[in-house]
């Protein structure tokens, strides 16, 4: 079964701008937040803050003196804001700057006397607080009987003519919910301009919103079943459905993969995915690895063993180990122009134990990054730390064999990943500081793990006296660094939105994706510096310059991978953790060919 997924399914600027905001505030001040109203309309996004302290705010509430408010993306009226202000000691504004202009919009149009209509849904938040900046002169239809009723008043079949007459005298300005449909709202439109002569009309729905409902349409041609993904109180996602189905397609609107059934995709060869605004890419990603699942539930026994080996593989770190293994290689090739096979066995061990113990700690984050992974983790908790823990252990008792100085190595190394963790802050003083531990200062994980692979793959030799301290360590260590600080970043850059859910703040969610991207351009090309520099004065060989096709493998994949996107399934981590498999392999072919030849 193949699987498309529109591109522009997922959070819209508005609401990304104002998840950003509640989550940057929480990071900041560590302290109960409100958002007036849901957030956005996702039940699940809702629960996950509410277990970071942000709660929702009832609309007739407001919290006490000291509390922190954030407006929602859909905007309030004038006259919420103030009471917000006037009972809270922080109100900050995450109103979608698209719903601001409509506002503008109402609010100029009323000071010129004119009548305001909005198209959009009566009881919606965002077309509440557009209404709120009518003062009294606007009201909101969304059919032709609303518009038929409406004109009944102008022309004095309900009520004081003379007064609805004034009403009307001004002019009729229209403006629309910013999530409409545009085909419903060009529709109403044609019918106010048949039943008034002034009238002003400002298509404000959001230009993302119908690029949305374009690709819907378009895919929902192309498929067999579409998948809208989203809150089913999502306004802008029960219309995504209306739009696919217009399409004469059938469609699904789920909030999550435990929705989907094997029974829905029953003859159906090809599966469209879309989703509302309110939904984050970790949600469209697991509903499409679960379609895949499905998929693959009738295909030959062989190709569902692979896939699940591989996944098993990925998942459970053991991947990585490998790769660190290979990575063990090319530090020993750099440096002594051979291997020692035990130390690189070591240092595997460890970089497996640290990932399997880290993944475990942050497994919070892997609910919403990766379900595949996280369902591993869920049912073989106990095993999975215990075999991170005994990987730890078995590597400080085997380095015994090899003498006290690389025992020592392993022990400070390890120390150093517990002390990473530990919180050194009394539970009593931690709501009045920042970091309680290593690990809450923002971005350090990423440093934390690129300087492990570094330290270990470079080091771990030179104490167990295989190696000497000498110039072509340091540029090693360089080159380890920045290869597995592009790994680590490039990963989380695909789980930002995921991270930033359960305010783990690596270095994208505090930059972005778009200087994290030009960060990883920027040490690449030192990297190729440093290898050809490492050449011109001898502390490398000329096979070493083939890592710069390593360095190029990389530079593609964060091309393709460096985004928010909504690239699902293990390929992605498989293909990213492969590079350090072809770094053994490239000096490996090439250190022989040039022997050979």
């Amino acid at each position: 079964m193949k699987i498309k997924i529109a591109r522009t399914a997922g959070f819209c600027f508005g609401v990304k701008r104002a998840m950003d905001k509640v989550l940057n505030t929480s990071n900041r001040l560590r302290s109960a937040i409100y958002t007036d109203g849901p957030l956005i309309h996702n039940p699940q996004i809702v629960k996950a803050l509410e277990q970071r302290k942000i709660s929702v705010l009832d609309d007739a509430a407001a919290p006490g003196g000291g509390a922190t408010v954030v407006i929602r993306a859909h905007g309030v009226s004038p006259a919420r804001k103030a009471f917000l202000e006037s009972r809270c000691a922080q109100v900050i504004d995450g109103t979608c700057p698209l719903v601001s202009k409509i506002q503008n919009i109402v609010k100029k149009e009323i000071e010129k006397g004119r009548y305001v209509l909005i198209i959009g849904e009566a009881g919606h938040p965002e077309v509440i607080g557009i209404l709120g900046f009518a003062s009294g002169m606007g009201a909101v239809i969304n059919s032709e009987e609303e518009i038929s009723r409406l004109t009944e008043e102008k022309e004095g079949n309900a009520g004081d003519k003379s007064k609805i007459a004034a009403r009307f005298a001004g002019g009729v300005s229209v403006v629309a919910q910013s999530t409409q449909e545009l085909e419903h709202f060009e529709n109403l439109v044609s019918v106010l301009k048949l039943k008034f002569n002034d009238i002003k009309v400002f298509n404000t729905i959001c230009n993302a919103t119908r690029k949305r409902q374009e690709e819907a349409a378009q895919l929902a041609r192309e498929v067999d079943l579409m998948v809208i993904v989203g809150g089913k109180n999502s306004g802008n996602t029960k219309r995504l459905a209306e739009v696919a189905q217009y399409s004469k397609t059938p469609a699904v609107l789920v909030e999550t993969e435990e929705e989907l059934s094997t029974e829905m995709f029953a003859g159906k060869h090809t599966v469209g995915i879309t989703a509302g605004a309110s939904t984050p890419n970790w949600m469209i990603r697991n509903v499409a690895q679960k379609i895949e699942e499905i998929s693959y539930n009738s295909k030959p026994f062989p190709l569902r063993l692979l896939k699940k080996t591989v996944n098993f593989l990925i998942d459970s770190d053991i991947y990585i180990g490998i790769c660190a293994f290979a990575m063990a290689y090319v530090a020993s090739t750099l440096i002594a122009k051979t291997i020692h096979p035990f130390e690189a066995w070591l240092a595997a061990l460890y970089i497996f134990s640290m990932h399997t113990l880290n993944r475990y700690i942050d497994r919070d984050a892997s609910r919403y990054n990766s379900s595949s992974r996280n369902k591993i983790y869920h049912k073989f908790s106990k095993y999975i730390m215990a075999g991170g823990v005994l990987a730890s252990l078995s590597v400080v008792a085997l380095s015994l064999h090899f003498g006290v100085w690389l025992f020592l190595f392993y022990v400070l190394c390890s120390l150093a990943g517990v002390l990473y963790s530990i919180n050194f802050v009394p539970v009593g003083f931690r709501p009045y500081v920042r970091y309680a531990s290593l690990k809450d200062i923002p971005g350090s994980r990423d440093l934390f793990i690129s300087t492990a692979w570094a330290v270990v793959l470079t080091f771990s030799p030179a104490v167990s006296g295989k190696w000497i301290f000498e110039w072509r360590l340091l540029f090693t260590f360089s080159i380890i660094f920045i290869m597995a600080f592009c790994r680590t970043i490039t990963l989380d850059i695909k789980d930002i939105q995921g991270d930033s859910i359960v305010g783990k703040e690596t270095i994208p969610t505090l930059i972005g994706s778009k200087y994290s991207v030009l960060l990883m351009k920027f040490l690449l090309l030192c990297a190729s510096v440093i290898t050809i520099v490492a050449v011109l004065v001898n502390e490398y060989e000329y096979y070493s310059l083939s890592l710069i096709a390593n360095f190029a493998y990389m530079l593609v994949i964060i091309n393709k991978f460096g985004k928010e996107t909504n690239y699902y399934g293990n390929y992605i981590e498989g293909l990213i953790d492969f590079n350090f498999i072809l770094a053994a392999l490239f000096l490996l072919i090439t250190k022989w060919t040039l022997i050979l030849f």
